[in-house]
């Protein structure tokens, strides 16, 4: 017969769990390579329309390295995507800068920045939930070894008891009884 993991194991499998690093590097740098490649599609799709359309709507085809890389890494990828992105837009426009252009640019950067100060929001959130899951794992396996070393007996064992039904029906049946009225409890 195998031996169920006692209560301290699982305590330092949860203390275990919690000192490891956070991501390995491949994981860090992974929404900066997103960032990347979505900048280049973008870049690869405004050059593509380029020549079929004057519209303005020229900055929306960068628009989704930024989103991606705020989800993905926060701050610092947002604006590598940002830059990537303006860096692009800066070799396409070239000399067709207008003042209705400089425009968009700008409300480009203002959202490239809003989307890293929420991104980071947002994975400064995640890493205080985790946090606080490791927490609550911990307080739990405490909890249950705490439980684990109180003896059945001890359960329901004075009249005060009574007024809890499931000690007392805990008492009672491991004492191989059968308690008077199954209803009252």
């Amino acid at each position: 017969r195998m031996r169920a993991p006692s209560i301290m194991d699982r305590v330092w499998k949860v203390m275990d769990e919690a000192d490891r690093p956070q991501a390995d590097w491949r994981w860090r740098l992974l929404p900066y390579l997103t960032a990347f490649m979505l900048a280049a599609l973008g870049f690869a799709a405004h050059l593509g329309l380029a020549a079929s359309s004057d519209s303005r709507a020229f900055v929306l085809f960068f628009v989704p390295a930024m989103i991606a890389a705020a989800f993905m890494g926060g701050f610092w990828p947002t604006l590598f995507a940002t830059g990537l992105s303006l860096l692009g837009l800066g070799i396409s426009l070239r000399h067709h800068i207008d003042l209705a252009s400089a425009a968009d640019i700008g409300l480009f950067i203002g959202l490239g920045v809003a989307l890293a100060v929420g991104g980071e929001r947002l994975k400064q959130g995640q890493s205080q939930a985790t946090e606080m899951n490791r927490h609550v794992r911990e307080r739990e396996a405490y909890l249950q070894s705490v439980l684990d070393t109180v003896p059945d007996a001890m359960i329901g064992s004075t009249k005060r008891a009574r007024s809890n039904p499931s000690a007392l029906r805990r008492s009672a049946c491991s004492a191989g009884r059968r308690p008077k009225s199954w209803a009252a409890m």
